[in-house]
């Protein structure tokens, strides 16, 4: 692929699991395309920028390692994050860390913040419920907490949402 036009125009065309592997396997200068990926998700331009962040998820799938140097930016810019679709992969390489990896008193709140709320998608508060189990794990005294915040939204929620919290409320 040629440079950075080319690659906006490769993900503005069309998004495809066989696209996004077409782009991301067997990367020759995946450091590279993440940089040109992170930047394009940066511009919090529709559907670039939360194209362009599915593309990064799906790079760093194989070879975490590749977007370690992503994890204090995505945390530091997840609230400037305009579209669904990066908050969304945010939350998902997030998951490919330990919690310790990051600054993840900051990401609790935020996460709580998603989970509370009716505006956001479901996968994007299933996600986020994950991650607040998984520093629960790491800081148990948010145990209590995290049941009390799942018992007040399971009532109320979809199929996909009560699912997920029972879960992990059955493993709190």
């Amino acid at each position: 692929m040629g440079g950075v036009e080319d690659l906006k125009s490769f993900i503005e065309e069309d998004i495809s699991k066989e696209r996004v592997l077409a782009l991301t396997v067997g990367n020759s200068m995946p450091e590279e395309l993440a940089a040109s990926l992170w930047e394009m998700t940066m511009r919090n331009e529709h559907p670039l920028s939360w194209r362009a962040m599915w593309f990064l998820e799906h790079l760093g799938a194989d070879n975490h390692e590749i977007l370690r140097p992503y994890l204090k930016l995505i945390v530091a810019e997840f609230l400037n994050f305009k579209f669904d679709g990066q908050r969304r992969s945010a939350l998902k390489i997030l998951q490919m860390f330990p919690v310790t990896d990051y600054d993840y008193g900051v990401v609790l709140n935020f996460c709580f913040d998603i989970i509370l709320s009716n505006n956001e998608p479901i996968a994007v508060r299933s996600f986020a419920m994950q991650i607040v189990f998984d520093i629960a794990m790491v800081e148990p005294e948010l145990k209590p907490e995290l049941k009390e915040v799942i018992k007040l939204i399971l009532p109320e929620n979809s199929k996909g949402i009560q699912s997920k919290a029972r879960k992990l409320l059955a493993k709190l």
